[in-house]
């Protein structure tokens, strides 16, 4: 009977270890798959509001550009040629809701607790510490090259309006504030967008790019980086057509 007994309780150990080990993967693989809808619905938040604040900016530039002709130079730069600050401190002024007023000819640092007070980095970055989650496309012949003396309106009634201005990216190493941005040389490659720097690390498997006329599409990280350049300097932008080159690649930010 001794042993009877104890056999049944080892096998009674045994059984619960068993339903113990069946609960945990159970209660694992529930936890994967909602971890799953969690990452999934956050990627889709997370893509809702770098378009918001991708058409914000656009608006800000477009703003700017009504007023003065052209795009603001890439950098903030003083007499001797010395970099101050980014065009995203140039544009604020003519951002809608702000009450910016003034030039800014100073190191980006002087305006920090100014701009920080008005919580406007939240357009830029999620934080008032961190980079830009939007970059300019910057270099030869891009919108923002100071050599391109062609006024705005004008482009856009030359077929300029397929110029690629912004794009969504994470991660820049330096404040919102500070001069860096994309250049078209990054894409001057023959990988696809994921591999290009700030791109790679936007969350999920698209990213955004706004045209100069404001429209914003999700394009797949696997677009090839060439593709894209074209659209980014004006001269072949004008010659080419999205909906042709890259509708392909376009995807949609709720998925």
């Amino acid at each position: 009977m001794i042993i009877v007994d104890i056999r049944r309780d080892c096998f009674r150990r045994n059984v619960n270890v068993i339903l113990i080990l069946l609960v945990v993967a159970a209660l694992g693989y529930l936890a994967a798959i909602l971890f799953r809808h969690y990452e999934a619905a956050d990627s889709r938040e997370d893509g809702k509001r770098a378009e918001t604040c991708l058409r914000l900016i656009a608006n800000g530039l477009s703003n700017y550009a009504e007023s003065k002709g052209n795009y603001p130079a890439s950098e903030i730069c003083d007499a001797s040629g010395k970099r101050l600050a980014s065009w995203r401190l140039e544009i604020l002024p003519w951002l809608d809701g702000n009450s910016f007023t003034g030039k800014f000819n100073r190191h980006w640092t002087s305006y920090k607790q100014i701009v920080s007070s008005k919580n406007v980095f939240t357009m830029f970055g999620r934080t008032r510490r961190e980079g830009s989650c939007v970059s300019a496309i910057v270099g030869d012949d891009s919108i923002f090259d100071e050599r391109n003396a062609m006024r705005v309106s004008e482009l856009l009634r030359s077929g300029g309006e397929d110029v690629i201005v912004l794009v969504e990216v994470r991660n820049m190493p330096f404040h919102w504030m500070a001069p860096g941005d994309l250049t078209v040389a990054d894409f001057d490659n023959d990988g696809i967008c994921g591999s290009v720097k700030w791109i790679r690390d936007v969350p999920g498997q698209s990213f955004h790019v706004c045209f100069l006329d404001g429209t914003i599409w999700y394009l797949a990280k696997d677009t090839p980086a060439r593709t894209v350049r074209t659209f980014m300097k004006v001269e072949t932008a004008i010659m080419n057509e999205r909906e042709r080159s890259l509708s392909a690649y376009l995807t949609s930010s709720e998925n």
